[in-house]
């Protein structure tokens, strides 16, 4: 802060401000939807510090979103103010605070509420509508959220339901003390956990009795020499094992946006894909190495290359898509096929003429004669008829096929377009032998000529097959 309690940056230059600007936009991410920079810097984060008292102690503050609830009371003008309830102006400010941070800041949130206020006046106030957008930013926040039920501490009522974590499951996590109840925790005390190496093993002697055990043994005057140096080397040993509980949500923290990312990629790549797929699909791509630090655990993420997996997961959602509109709508997306092959590059014309050439197998050569019955039942009607196909195969030129029928198809020109393609299914199941994954071989392999004899049945059938592309 410059000395004018305004600007936080001053420069003497134009190149100097540039400068300045430069490197303030080196904290952000690189694109929109980008995770956050990690960068490895020679002031490294975990370094041991020591600590001079700066100037106004009374305001902590740090770049990651936080809410914290206050114990104390509040005597405005008019109405007293309890601590641990949300009021009207209270909870405006605390949704307030969730919607500054819900792009790019975590949020963690020390819970410790009672709930809402509920008398008239605060009904009157829209203390419900505060509420309500606490849990619209809650739901829609694009960060990891923490929310952590202090020792002694109580979130119930009204509050349970705002802070439940399965308004965003996604980004949501919660956790509670064992003892977690009711009490009296203040703002000051929860920002004062993330402090100096001698504040941490003061708490360490505070919180944990093994620890205080060993610290008075190793101070004692009348222990042995010798004893107090093996209470000593335990309080050091005990010191190394409680350490990474004091840096536990940090490296949790790097494990759920690295994760968090990558959901978001998948979730780019199908959009369909449901949030346990997409998770299930993660984990999958994740080695399982036996690793159970967060340490390690967010190392594996943030160097994971699913590139290929991304590609794999768009083309099977295209393919899926295009399955879908062909259901709904086969004439149509047997012209956008035609539209498709027409602006392909004739090598890959002639890769997908041989695909398809290769996936079909005709019955027999040419001058074959095909005769076989079959049996349709249309389910507009509850009876069934039954036809006779005979036809001879005239020619075979490069993989299509002309013939000639010689029987007329009696009671065709009484079915519509989707009745009749049940006849069309059944004489290509004679005609060829379809592809184990394929129940039905594409129409556009075979050039339908009508003989006069065979009536207008056959053409009826011939300018239903007509429609489609045919290949050659």
């Amino acid at each position: 802060m410059y000395k004018n309690g305004i600007s936080h940056l001053t420069a003497s230059s134009n190149l100097e401000g540039v400068t300045h600007i430069l490197q303030w936009l080196s904290y952000v991410p690189e694109s929109k939807g980008d995770s956050l920079p990690v960068r490895e810097t020679s002031d490294y984060w975990d370094r041991d510090i020591a600590f001079t008292p700066p100037t106004a102690k009374k305001m902590n503050t740090h770049r990651s979103g936080s809410l914290a609830s206050s114990t104390k009371g509040v005597l405005p003008g008019d109405t007293r103010q309890a601590g641990q309830v949300w009021y009207p102006n209270s909870a405006y400010k605390t949704a307030q605070a969730i919607f500054d941070s819900i792009v790019k800041d975590s949020l963690s949130s020390v819970a410790n509420w009672c709930g809402f206020s509920g008398g008239q006046e605060d009904m009157y106030d829209e203390v419900l509508k505060q509420g309500s957008k606490i849990v619209d930013g809650l739901s829609a926040y694009k960060q990891p959220v923490f929310i952590y039920i202090v020792p002694n501490g109580e979130l119930c009522g009204g509050a349970w339901v705002i802070l439940g974590p399965l308004i965003n499951p996604e980004k949501m996590q919660m956790y509670a003390d064992v003892e977690a109840h009711a009490g009296v925790l203040e703002p000051e005390g929860i920002v004062e956990i993330k402090m100096r190496q001698d504040k941490i093993l003061t708490l360490m002697e505070r919180l944990d009795s093994t620890y205080a055990e060993l610290k008075h043994a190793s101070k004692h005057t009348t222990k042995t020499p010798e004893e107090r140096a093996q209470a000593t080397e335990a309080l050091a040993n005990r010191e190394v094992f409680l350490q990474p509980t004091y840096k536990y949500f940090y490296w949790a923290l790097r494990v759920r946006i690295a994760r968090s990312g990558l959901l978001e990629q998948i979730e780019d790549g199908n959009p369909e894909m449901e949030s346990e797929e997409r998770t299930a699909l993660l984990d999958s791509l994740i080695p399982d190495s036996g690793l159970s630090n967060n340490c390690a655990l967010a190392e594996v993420p943030e160097q994971l290359d699913i590139t290929p997996t991304l590609s794999k997961l768009k083309a099977d959602h295209l393919l899926s898509h295009f399955a879908e509109v062909a259901g709904e709508d086969r004439k149509a997306s047997l012209d956008g096929l035609v539209r498709i092959i027409d602006s392909l590059s004739n090598g890959e014309k002639m890769s997908l003429q041989s695909a398809i050439q290769n996936s079909v197998c005709l019955v027999g050569p040419p001058g074959k004669r095909l005769d076989s019955d079959y049996r349709i039942a249309p389910e507009c009607q509850r009876e069934s008829y039954e036809f006779h196909v005979s036809a001879e195969i005239i020619t075979e030129e490069n993989g299509c096929v002309v013939l000639l029928w010689l029987k007329k198809m009696e009671h065709l020109d009484m079915y519509d377009s989707s009745e009749s393609a049940l006849v069309a299914v059944a004489l290509c199941r004679l005609l060829f032998k379809t592809h184990k994954k394929h129940d039905v071989l594409s129409l556009g392999q075979v050039h339908w000529r009508s003989s006069p004899q065979a009536g207008d049945s056959s053409k009826t059938l011939a300018a239903l097959l007509s429609g489609t592309p045919i290949v050659t």
